[in-house]
């Protein structure tokens, strides 16, 4: 099979899991009553999923506005330190991990002894050292500060505060941002800025960490092969060898890299976003569930469910194309 069929039978299987997920998310629309009741359940099954494709989720009553224009503005946000935060994982993680496995003993624990403190360490807590110590010194890294509905500074630390998501809250007029300055470049697409490094950096400590061990263990496991003895008996380099242990290590690491992705968008995502007051797509999915906002909650349901699905896909097609054998059974 070659890889441009393989590509498409998995595309195939991917857009049935699509399916699948948009079809549960019909489950609680249709219990709760969201059409009219004379209205036939197949019909109300077509009109939701044709509306899905035209991403049309209806209105928020607690937003007061609709639900798709809350989307296009919210996903760049979550996007705009999520790309950062992979670049920074498959950095950190693969060249530390290299490093501490080709190093001297001492650089190999003083490695594995700052990876597991870092993994054993919330990202709560280290968001919240960022926010409360770095940002007090550094203009350029300061994010908009949590206020009250009268605008005034709110002074209590974040876990303990009575707004799950500080900024945003009860508005005249509705639901909307609180924050004194805005987020900055909240306009759709046009979310590039530096303020979004920190989040990022936030975000890939865990990633990052897990991915150093994987490839310290990959590393350590191909230096005790036959092969990297060879190259050390023709003279080469730790560097030539380290690339034939990556080359090796390719598909175990991206196994555990998309599997540790789909945790940030199901827990670390909510964390980062409720701390360093970022009004993305998970922030949405807290303000529709404290207003039970039903269109709200199904939009940005259905878009982190497709989310997910689109990375399974990506995932199988880079198996596909690192491993010709994956594509060819």
């Amino acid at each position: 099979m070659s890889l441009v069929k393989y590509t498409a039978r998995r595309g195939a299987l991917a857009a049935v899991a699509a399916l699948v997920a948009i079809s549960l998310t019909f489950l609680v629309v249709a219990t709760n009553r969201f059409y009219p009741v004379d209205t036939p359940l197949t019909q109300q099954y077509a009109d939701y999923v044709l509306g899905v494709l035209r991403l049309e989720f209806g209105y928020s009553d607690s937003l007061r506005r609709p639900v798709s224009d809350v989307l296009v503005a919210s996903v760049p946000r979550t996007l705009a330190y999520v790309v950062p935060a992979i670049l920074f994982t498959y950095t950190l993680g693969i060249l530390g991990g290299l490093a501490a496995a080709y190093g001297t003993n001492r650089r190999d624990t003083a490695a594995r002894l700052f990876a597991y403190v870092m993994l054993g360490v919330p990202t709560m807590v280290v968001g919240s050292l960022l926010v409360y110590e770095l940002m007090k010194h550094t203009w350029w890294a300061s994010h908009p500060q949590w206020c009250t509905a009268d605008g005034f500074v709110q002074k209590c630390w974040p876990p303990f505060t009575q707004q799950n998501v500080p900024f945003l809250g009860a508005t005249e007029g509705g639901w909307g941002l609180r924050t004194a300055t805005g987020w900055p470049n909240t306009e759709p697409w046009r979310t590039i800025n530096h303020r979004y490094l920190l989040p990022a950096a936030v975000l890939s400590v865990g990633l990052a960490t897990g991915l150093f061990r994987q490839a310290r263990r990959a590393a350590l496991e191909h230096r005790a092969s036959s092969v990297s003895k060879m190259l050390a008996a023709k003279g080469a380099s730790d560097t030539l060898d380290a690339r034939h242990a990556l080359r090796n290590a390719a598909l175990p690491l991206l196994s555990v890299s998309f599997a540790e992705l789909m945790s940030v968008f199901t827990i670390w995502a909510f964390v980062v976003e409720a701390i360093f007051h970022v009004p993305g797509i998970t922030a949405f999915v807290q303000i529709a569930v404290r207003t039970r906002d039903l269109p709200l909650l199904v939009g940005t349901t259905v878009v982190l469910a497709l989310l997910g699905v689109a990375l399974s896909f990506l995932q199988d097609v880079l198996y596909g194309y690192l491993d010709p054998e994956v594509g060819e059974s």
